[in-house]
């Protein structure tokens, strides 16, 4: 159905199929999956989304993939793994506002898209099939990276790199009219490998 709203979503002990509507499914608190709970959504139709402005909520998979879509769009909300958490390849992650903290645990997602407004990745590696980034910030912070097999697609906005950072990519695409950026910190490395690369308007 449409208008869900939930706060926590614990399926502890469940051994059954979650099957998430074609919506988007508001979430204000946990999300709870159990150790042999199945879950499925078609891929760009069902998303959970995170959008409360302060606190910190968690996401614990107990080993299970998540194939539904994720959305985090909270000023000042942090959306925390509470575990190893592995989204499906062809599944969305959208990080519009707020702070995701992966807690130093291994985090595979599936398209991980960027748009309008401000936020950062902490305290770990998103591993992505590919990166969208149409508009808005990205902060990664110190001994924190994004790895994507594929494509990460930057159209517009700023990507801010701190000291230790590792931006590892299938390859990078920046092209258009959009006004967007990379920026180092004070120690900052940048690295270019690969074949058949091109570079134009590096300043």
């Amino acid at each position: 159905t449409t208008g869900n709203v939930y706060n926590n979503l614990n399926f502890t002990g469940f051994a059954g199929t979650v099957a998430f509507a074609a919506t988007t499914h508001t979430m204000y608190g946990n999300l709870v999956l159990g150790t042999s709970t199945t879950t499925s959504a078609t891929a760009g139709t069902a998303t959970l989304l995170w959008n409360s402005t302060s606190g910190t909520r968690t996401i614990t998979s107990n080993g299970r993939t998540a194939n539904f879509g994720i959305s985090l769009n909270g000023v000042g909300q942090t959306l925390q793994l509470a575990g190893a958490f592995v989204q499906g390849s062809t599944q969305t992650f959208s990080h519009t506002n707020g702070t995701l903290d992966l807690a130093t645990y291994s985090a595979s997602f599936g398209v991980f898209t960027i748009t309008t407004g401000t936020r950062s990745i902490i305290n770990g590696t998103a591993n992505c099939a590919s990166v969208t980034h149409t508009s808005g910030d990205l902060t990664v912070t110190s001994a924190s990276g994004i790895t994507s097999t594929g494509t990460y697609t930057f159209t517009a906005g700023t990507i801010n790199i701190d000291n230790g950072v590792t931006l590892s990519v299938g390859a990078f695409s920046s092209s258009g009219t959009g006004t967007r950026s990379i920026a180092f910190n004070t120690s900052g490395v940048l690295a270019l490998t690969g074949s058949g690369i091109v570079y134009r308007d590096w300043e």
